[in-house]
């Protein structure tokens, strides 16, 4: 009887458990190559209302300047580096970014790097841009230094 008892008991945590991993939850769904990859809850459920506001990716980059200049303009010249840095990685093609970054090369003493930033800034930036104004006259600046 006990025997009964103890095997009904494991088929029981076998099944639940069983059971448990084949059910996935409303806010996941499964990618091309079958991974579970969670869903955003306004995905999971049409009805879903957020407050929060969704940023995009301009919003965010304008956000990294701001703080990078504010870290700048307060001496904190390694936090700017790494909001930089940071914002660049996301989005390698804005020559505002590299002319924020190669001044504060300028700043930081660290010229070459500077001039370096600036040649791949222009090469990023329209000709007819502020940015691309700003990186050349950097550039000349450098050189003639």
């Amino acid at each position: 009887m006990a025997k009964s008892i103890r095997l009904i008991t494991w088929f029981s945590c076998l099944v639940i458990l069983a059971s448990c991993s084949s059910f996935e939850s409303t806010d996941t769904v499964r990618d091309e190559q079958g991974s579970v990859v969670t869903k955003p809850q306004q995905l999971a459920d049409p009805g879903f209302e957020s407050s929060e506001q969704v940023l995009t990716k301009n919003d965010v980059m304008v956000q990294f300047k701001q703080q990078a200049q504010m870290a700048q303009n307060q001496g904190q010249f390694d936090q700017a580096e790494v909001i930089l840095t940071r914002a660049l990685r996301i989005s390698g093609d804005d020559a505002e970014l590299y002319a924020q970054l190669a001044g504060l090369r300028v700043q930081q003493g660290r010229y070459d790097e500077a001039e370096q930033l600036a040649l791949k800034g222009l090469t990023h930036a329209d000709k007819d841009s502020e940015a691309y104004t700003q990186l050349n006259k950097l550039v000349e600046q450098l050189r003639a230094y």
